[in-house]
């Protein structure tokens, strides 16, 4: 195997078994097996952590947003 995908391997496989990795696909595999596009993702979240002023479609910012907003955390966004 090559030296580079074996660290990536070594670095990614203890993440994933701490639980500490999420993985996400793009919309065209969510879509296509009936999920939600990235847009009804992004109106979701908004709609149900509704006590947060979001300024703008970052999900990255949203998410920690959710985090550090009280009375939310990030079990809430996990949930």
């Amino acid at each position: 195997m090559d030296n580079g995908i074996e660290k990536y391997l070594s670095e990614i496989i203890p993440k994933i078994e701490q639980k500490k990795c999420i993985l996400f696909l793009g919309a065209g595999a969510s879509i296509s097996a009936g999920g939600m596009s990235w847009n009804q993702l992004l109106n979701d979240l908004k709609r149900k952590f509704n006590k947060i002023n979001f300024e703008n479609d970052d999900f990255f910012q949203i998410c920690e947003d959710i985090c550090d907003t009280f009375p939310y955390n990030r079990n809430d966004l996990l949930d």
